[in-house]
């Protein structure tokens, strides 16, 4: 599959596939540790099609130490034993797409830039939590959109954890919430387009949107102090 083809199957929200084609953002490529890695073939095709699409740059942002928040609830490690096992996973993804990068032709592999969670997370995005947090602890309704993708995962995987758990979990969610709301800034670039490869539909693009449009929680979209511009496409990962 070349990465046109991708094209055909993304779902593009709070924007429009001519957004993407007209190059108007810079493109920021979300890749979770948590996640079945997909082929380097497949890597390889989305690397060329953000930097084939993408305003100036492209970011491949790896999101190792958030998944420290799986190990801990699913697997029982400790804090501190979560938080290295995510980096030495997210140190070999690293390595995997170095490699990958440098497989590409020069005038691609100059537009790529490679980051993980501890470069991109900032006084903004904390921020940000510390407000989303507030609103899963006293909405219900917020928090029940946030569980939402969480209790899908632990359906499709067999998974059976109490709520205790669950809301634990939710901490995934929400430090990941604000870059879909707000987009990522890194080195003076600031990237406006999300591209998400996953395995099946989640609620979060959907969610991200509604907020970033006043259309669900106004009050919400209002503390953040966010603009409600960053496009958000999914990519279905295609079944081997």
């Amino acid at each position: 599959m070349s990465s046109d083809n991708l094209l055909s199957d993304m779902e593009v929200f709070n924007g429009t596939k001519k957004n993407l084609l007209d190059k108007k953002n810079n493109i920021w490529l979300g890749v979770s540790i948590s996640l079945k890695p997909y082929s380097e073939k497949l890597a390889k095709e989305y690397l060329k099609l953000i930097s084939k699409y993408t305003k100036e740059k492209a970011l491949v942002f790896i999101a190792d130490e958030i998944s420290s928040v799986n190990y801990n609830v699913l697997e029982k490690y400790s804090p501190e034993t979560s938080v290295k096992k995510a980096l030495e996973k997210g140190d070999t993804f690293i390595d995997n797409y170095k490699k990958f990068i440098k497989t590409l032709p020069k005038n691609v592999q100059s537009k790529i830039v490679l980051v993980r969670w501890k470069d991109v997370w900032n006084d903004k995005y904390n921020l940000m939590y510390n407000i989303l947090k507030k609103e899963f602890e006293t909405n219900k309704e917020f928090r029940k959109e946030v569980e939402a993708p969480i209790r899908m995962y632990l359906k499709n995987s067999g998974r059976t954890i109490e709520g205790s758990r669950i809301a634990k979990l939710s901490e995934y969610i929400l430090k990941e919430l604000p870059s879909l709301l707000d987009g990522v800034e890194y080195d003076g670039q600031i990237y406006k387009t999300f591209v998400y490869p996953t395995y099946g539909k989640t609620s979060l693009s959907l969610l991200s949107t509604q907020i970033q449009r006043g259309e669900r929680f106004p009050e919400l979209k209002k503390k953040l102090k966010i603009k409600g511009d960053n496009i958000l496409i999914d990519f279905p990962i295609p079944k081997s």
